[in-house]
């Protein structure tokens, strides 16, 4: 949060303080950060399916089986 926000619009709707800076251009010739485009293939894209492992004993902290 800016500080002193409420009091600079106050000023500024009162006459007392410069008009804010006007938002700059975005530039037209720079690379985006992200391309352009349809979505690259995402990694691991051929993997396979692995089988669920078999259920664990039920077995108790001691190691006895619990009914």
């Amino acid at each position: 949060m800016k500080r002193g926000g409420l009091w600079q619009r106050i000023k500024r709707a009162l006459g007392l303080a410069p008009p804010p800076d006007p938002p700059s251009t975005p530039p037209d010739e720079e690379r985006s950060l992200v391309p352009a485009g349809p979505p690259r293939r995402p990694l691991g894209s051929d993997a396979v399916t692995l089988e669920p492992p078999d259920e664990p004993e039920d077995v108790d902290a001691r190691g006895r089986e619990t009914h």
